[in-house]
């Protein structure tokens, strides 16, 4: 082989070994690199991981307080038009039922046959649930009939009677209302509870089924369909209600929520179409509302 053959052979082959002396220092150098134990940063990262997850959420949310609103109030645009409750006593309705209370109001009336007891044993629900959440004096119920020529103080008397709510039953201050009926329809609208079509508006028996519930020092207002289930109302409410971080979302890490009104009370019949049967309406009652009755409040 000629000199400039292995020239050319050197120059070709020269680059191929520089090529594996490379890679073979970089393997070298990576081998060294990697750790014969754990360092102490990985071992305190594993750590910290392992101590949050045995933390309860819960109890990192703050108990403290939520500052009432100083600006304008949702209420502030509810009339204050008179009411008058079960016991015969008057009632502003933004001043003495709202303003700076934490409440909860539905529209119903006596003789309703379709979705008022539904209604009605939801808010009792509710008011039983709210027991150990919030003093009696700081909630405030309200039942509104839409019926105020038929549904007088002493018959909205029976009618809570029939239901179990007394003001010495320990639990929030439940007022079955009447009132002027413009007034009242001006309740209805400020609430945000009419239909478009104003025939459908006009008909009682096709009125919202719907809870609305606030905390009017702080400023949280909403509304649900009655036909929720009772755990899913109940967790809504103490979301907009609650008056800490821990009251308002607690419930939402521990799935308490969902069994919070599993045992508000022992299997009763004093339910809201029992009510409506009992409180003196002039109507027949349904099947339904018979059926209804038959069953515990578990069973609905």
């Amino acid at each position: 082989m000629s000199r400039k053959q292995l020239l050319i052979l050197f120059a070709a082959a020269a680059p191929l070994v520089l090529l594996l002396d490379v890679q073979g220092a970089m393997f070298e150098l990576v081998r060294n690199l990697q750790p014969t134990h754990k360092s102490s940063f990985i071992e305190e990262a594993a750590d910290s991981i392992n101590s949050a997850e045995s933390v309860n959420r819960a109890d990192l949310l703050l108990d403290q307080p939520i500052s009432e609103t100083a600006v304008s109030r949702h209420s502030d645009d509810f009339p204050d038009v008179e009411l008058v409750d079960q016991y015969g006593q008057p009632h502003k309705f933004r001043t003495d039922l709202i303003r700076d209370k934490i409440f909860c109001v539905a529209l119903f009336y006596t003789e309703c046959e379709g979705t008022c007891p539904g209604t009605i044993q939801r808010m009792k629900e509710l008011r039983a649930a709210m027991k150990h959440e919030f003093a009696a004096e700081q909630l405030q119920f309200i039942a509104i009939t839409l019926d105020p020529a038929n549904d007088t103080p002493e018959k909205l008397k029976r009618y809570a009677d029939n239901l179990g709510v007394s003001q010495d039953d320990g639990l929030a201050e439940w007022l079955f209302c009447t009132g002027a009926e413009e007034d009242i329809e001006e309740i209805r609208f400020a609430l945000g509870l009419y239909d478009l079509d104003p025939v459908l508006d006009a008909d009682r028996t096709q009125h919202a089924a719907v809870i609305t519930f606030g905390n009017d020092p702080t400023n949280r207002l909403s509304a649900l369909p009655s036909g929720l289930k009772s755990s899913h109302l109940t967790a809504t409410f103490l979301r907009v209600a609650g008056m800490s971080e821990r009251q308002r979302f607690a419930a939402l890490y521990s799935g308490d929520h969902l069994t919070a009104t599993a045992n508000v009370s022992a299997p009763t019949k004093k339910c809201g179409c029992c009510a409506t049967k009992n409180s003196g309406a002039t109507k027949d009652s349904l099947t339904a509302v018979g059926e209804c009755c038959s069953k515990t409040d578990e069973e609905k």
